[in-house]
């Protein structure tokens, strides 16, 4: 539906109803504004909520380039607000799913590595072989705990085999046959971008 901003700034608004706890706007190219609302959050408190973020809006809008597209995103950005709380719940959630992995390699001499957690714009994983060190990408917290295991096991069996040959694949395979579906889902799934975490604002 159309909205006015300011009087003078008309935008698109779509409202997303979700089982959330926190309301977020998102601004789209082309004067397009997403909320994601609590199912209880009402059209005057997103009114209201709209009418407070005004200023932030129109400066977002101003940013965005002309003809700017992008796919949506199949996970909503965080704010930078959000960010450090859902930092720590990815980095509990990983000591789980290390718990949960560690045991299938285990018998095969490896170490326990290093395991950290931050913001990544394209992967979902990394490894630092030589300081014995993992990387996983904030956003698995907000997916199935089995994303983060097939993440977490994938980058563990590089310590094994550094390269994605024959050997590496098969290691995986073995240690976790679910892992080709998980994988394939990962693939489908894009990181929402720092422009979209920019412009995302939580309330």
């Amino acid at each position: 539906m159309k909205i006015c901003i300011r009087e003078s700034c008309f935008f698109e608004l779509t409202i997303k109803r979700k089982a959330i706890k926190n309301a977020y706007i998102r601004v789209r190219p082309n004067r397009n504004i997403i909320v994601s609302a609590p199912l209880n959050m009402t059209s005057e408190q997103i009114s209201d909520m709209l009418e407070r973020k005004s200023d932030w809006i129109l400066a977002a809008s101003r940013s965005m380039p002309e003809n700017y597209t992008e796919k949506a995103p199949d996970i909503p950005p965080i704010s930078k607000k959000e960010l450090e709380s859902m930092r720590l719940d990815a980095e509990d959630k990983a000591m789980c799913s290390f718990e949960r992995v560690y045991p299938l390699v285990k018998p095969l001499g490896i170490g326990i590595p290093e395991i950290r957690v931050r913001y990544m714009t394209t992967r979902w994983g990394s490894c630092i072989l030589n300081k014995n060190r993992i990387w996983l990408n904030v956003y698995l917290a907000k997916l199935p705990d089995e994303c983060m295991d097939y993440v977490l096991l994938h980058e563990i069996v590089h310590f094994i085999y550094p390269n994605h040959g024959e050997d590496f694949k098969h290691m995986l395979d073995k240690l976790m046959p679910e892992g080709k579906k998980i994988k394939n889902m990962l693939k489908e799934i894009r990181i929402p971008s720092r422009r979209e975490i920019n412009n995302a604002e939580v309330i």
